[in-house]
């Protein structure tokens, strides 16, 4: 097993990520919605989390996006980065008439739980690269078996 995580970290979300429909096009990530200013949230007292929701080249866009402390977010998290558990067969029946001197099946996965990460949607692990190129914490899952003759 390992576990890993960092403290006291921050990443500058930028671009595409705190752009909305960034080059008048694309999709809003489901955290910009629902965190998104609106004057029916204000009203209501709601917690606005994001500004207004705005396409590329609009007047309210130059406000809403400026570089600030506000699109720093937290990069703080622990993780099981690695587990693999795995079993090796000597001299069982089945393997004498197949001629295997030795058996071994095992599964391997990696960034299989993220704890205390306060934006799930980019890799804790990733670093600002200054573009709007990020990319989601991937899981992967291996399943195999070394045979020996």
């Amino acid at each position: 097993m390992l576990f890993i995580g960092k403290s006291k970290g921050s990443f500058n979300i930028n671009n595409g990520m705190n752009h909305p429909f960034v080059k008048n096009a694309g999709n809003a990530f489901q955290w910009q919605f629902d965190g998104r200013w609106t004057p029916e949230k204000v009203a209501n007292g709601e917690k606005i989390t994001f500004p207004r929701a705005t396409i590329a080249g609009s007047a309210s866009e130059a406000n809403n996006y400026q570089n600030s402390d506000f699109w720093l977010v937290s990069t703080a998290f622990k993780k099981l980065k690695n587990i693999e558990l795995g079993y090796t067969f000597n001299n069982y029946g089945f393997m004498k008439k197949a001629r295997i001197s030795s058996l071994r099946i095992y599964a391997n996965g990696n960034n299989l739980f993220t704890w205390d990460n306060d934006f799930d949607e980019i890799d804790p692990e990733q670093t600002d690269s200054g573009t709007s190129y990020l990319f989601p914490l991937t899981r992967a899952f291996v399943f195999g078996a070394n045979i020996r003759f």
